[in-house]
């Protein structure tokens, strides 16, 4: 078992973290948006 890799391993997990954990929010608050974008119209009957 190679100990160094596998330290290496876990602190480029650590650094890609944050930003990937950004990435799936901005993209969940992305598809909220639309969707609310296309349930508000329907709600107010403007369809």
């Amino acid at each position: 078992m190679n100990t160094h890799g596998a330290v290496h391993r876990i602190q480029t997990h650590r650094k890609q973290a944050p930003a990937s954990a950004s990435l799936t929010l901005r993209s969940i608050s992305k598809a909220t948006l639309c969707f609310d974008l296309h349930q508000q119209p329907q709600q107010r009957g403007w369809l």
